[in-house]
């Protein structure tokens, strides 16, 4: 009520609150919209825009020891957090670990995939997935 009175009393036109409250709206309007868009987003756990899955399935399979990824997902847990999970069929003869190392600093320094489950299993145990009816 004071600051009505007071732009009527500077300005002397008694539009001139309704104005500046929605000039106000205008600018509220266009971030709120953006901020729930971000947050139904990241309620139904879309896909981030940045990494493209296809290139992450062609890096991954790309390492060394790799032969197969499968099941991969990747969507956005929280602002600014996006995560993925896979399959990663490795050669008989490669080491888990080292596979499962080099894995997550390629997720995490090319794709920004700071969170990734990765389940790394032998190439002979990976057609049980391929073998999944859902």
């Amino acid at each position: 009520m004071l600051v009505s009175g007071l732009v009527t009393l500077v300005f002397g036109w008694r539009y001139a609150d309704p104005l500046i409250g929605v000039g106000i709206g205008q600018f509220v309007l266009p971030r709120a919209y953006n901020l729930g868009k971000q947050a139904l987003r990241i309620l139904f756990q879309h896909a981030p825009a940045g990494p493209d899955v296809d290139d992450v399935t062609a890096a991954l399979e790309a390492l060394t020891g790799v032969r197969q990824v499968h099941d991969l997902h990747v969507w956005t847990l929280t602002c600014g957090m996006e995560v993925a999970s896979a399959h990663v069929a490795i050669d008989d003869d490669a080491d888990p670990d080292t596979v499962l190392g080099s894995a997550q600093r390629l997720l995490a320094d090319r794709f920004t995939l700071h969170h990734a489950t990765l389940q790394v299993e032998r190439h002979n145990t990976a057609e049980h997935c391929e073998r999944m009816s859902w």
